[in-house]
């Protein structure tokens, strides 16, 4: 249940610019997409990331630097490595397919995505898979897409992508 989460307003997002700014540098969405990706507010992202990803870090890489050596594995499967192009239309559709193959959820599934515990943003699956490349570019270290649903998480870390279960996706958020 989502009646008890707020949001921020998409003006005060921090990562604006990646989605609703200027569309002769980044992919803005269209305005129903838009209304489909909604902020939440930093109380919220920690009660879920803190629920359906890790108790144990603020970041995900926090987590990954604890072991030693580096264990990514530790997330679950990995799924896939993204391409050098990892932008191209033939990547995008390579790589939403390998997602939509792993995670059998309706297009309007809810999925919160993650930067890190505080930084996040409730939206649907179809706006996660036709704009995949947006929420993760290839510099990030890494990003959570929690897709309670299904009871997984999706984990993506330097152009790698692993998946696995969300730690409590029995539970209501």
């Amino acid at each position: 249940m989502t009646e008890h989460l707020s949001y921020t307003p998409i003006n005060d997002f921090p990562l604006k610019w990646r989605f609703a700014e200027d569309d002769t540098k980044w992919t803005v969405l269209q305005s129903s997409d838009l209304a489909l990706f909604r902020p939440l507010a930093e109380d919220s992202a920690r009660h879920i990331w803190s629920t359906h990803v890790t108790i144990a870090a603020e970041h995900l890489m926090e987590i990954v630097l604890k072991t030693a050596p580096p264990n990514r594995d530790q997330f679950g499967t990995q799924l896939l490595v993204t391409d050098d192009n990892w932008s191209s239309d033939e990547e995008h559709q390579r790589v939403a397919s390998v997602f939509r193959k792993h995670v059998q959820v309706a297009d309007s599934s809810v999925v919160y995505f993650f930067w890190h515990a505080s930084c996040a943003v409730e939206t649907t699956w179809d706006i996660l898979l036709r704009y995949w490349s947006d929420f993760c570019y290839p510099s990030d270290e890494s990003n959570v897409a929690s897709v309670l649903e299904a009871g997984n998480n999706l984990y993506y870390i330097e152009g790698t992508v692993w998946i696995g279960p969300s730690p409590h996706h029995d539970q209501a958020t």
